[in-house]
C-alpha cells in the first residue's frame, strides 16, 4: 500500500473515530488531524473538506461492497444493495445522514443517481424509439433521482432498520411509472376527457 493510501485510511479511521462520539456537523478538520495525528497540510493534501472526505469513504464502500453499484439499468437491485451496505456500517452513515444540510450525503446520492437515471433514460428511449430532448431527460432523471433518495431519507428516519427490502416495491414503483410515462409521449392525443390505455396502466402503476 502506498504511503498516500495509508495516509487517507489513517484519516478514514479518525473519522470514523469521532463519528462514534459526535455529530458530523460538531467534527472540524482540526478535530480529525488532532485524532489522528498529522498536520491540516496534510490533510489538505489529500481532501479539500470533510465532506470530500466523507464522498471518498462512501465511493470506497460503494466499489468493494456493491456490485455493479453504477449499472444505469439495475437502479432497484443495486439501490436495495446499497441500502444493505450502509446497514452493514450503521455507525458510519447512520450518523452522517442526520446531517441534510450543504455537501450532505442526500445531496452525493441525488447527484449519483440521477447520472445514473440519465444514461436508464436515455437508454429506455432508444428502445422505445421515443424522442426526448435533453431538457427533459434531464427533468425526468432529476425526479426519479429525488424518489430514490426520498425513499431512502424515510428508511433512515424510521431508525435505518433491518427491513431495507421491505423498500424494494416502493424502488420498482417508481421505475414502473417511469417506463409507463415515456409510453404516453408516444401516443396520439386522446379526445378530451377519455383516458388512453398506457394512462390507464401508469394509473395502476401508482396504485
Amino acid at each position: 500500500m502506498s504511503s498516500n493510501r495509508i495516509t487517507k485510511e489513517a484519516i478514514r479511521t479518525a473519522f470514523s473515530r469521532l463519528l462514534s462520539d459526535r455529530s458530523f456537523s460538531k467534527i472540524s478538520v482540526k478535530d480529525i488531524t488532532q485524532e489522528c495525528g498529522i498536520s491540516r497540510n496534510t490533510f489538505y493534501y489529500h481532501f479539500r473538506d470533510k465532506y470530500e472526505l466523507m464522498d471518498w469513504i462512501v465511493r470506497g464502500d460503494l466499489e468493494e461492497n456493491v456490485t455493479a453499484y453504477d449499472d444505469p439499468h439495475h437502479l432497484a437491485e443495486t439501490f436495495i444493495s446499497v441500502c444493505q451496505m450502509m446497514f452493514e456500517r450503521k455507525p458510519f452513515y447512520y450518523v452522517c445522514l442526520q446531517y441534510e444540510g450543504q455537501n450532505s450525503l442526500y445531496e452525493f446520492f441525488t447527484d449519483f443517481y440521477y447520472e445514473l437515471w440519465k444514461v436508464n433514460i436515455a437508454s429506455s428511449l432508444n428502445q422505445e424509439r421515443a424522442a426526448l430532448g435533453d431538457y427533459e431527460i434531464s427533468v425526468y432523471a432529476k425526479m426519479n433521482a429525488h424518489a430514490l433518495v426520498g425513499v431512502m431519507r424515510d428508511w433512515v428516519h424510521h431508525g435505518m432498520q433491518n427491513n431495507f427490502m421491505s423498500y424494494f416495491d416502493q424502488v420498482n414503483k417508481i421505475i414502473r411509472v417511469q417506463s409507463e410515462l415515456f409510453k404516453i409521449m408516444q401516443e396520439p392525443r386522446a379526445e378530451k376527457g377519455a383516458a388512453t390505455p398506457n394512462i390507464l396502466r401508469l394509473r395502476a402503476a401508482v396504485c
